[in-house]
């Protein structure tokens, strides 16, 4: 997953959203 400000994880949530993760 990417940091937060990539959009790997949202800013408020530890878990990764899987209609976010690591969409390079």
């Amino acid at each position: 997953w990417g940091s937060p400000r990539q959009g790997g994880w949202p800013l408020a949530k530890s878990p990764p959203d899987p209609s976010r993760t690591c969409s390079a």
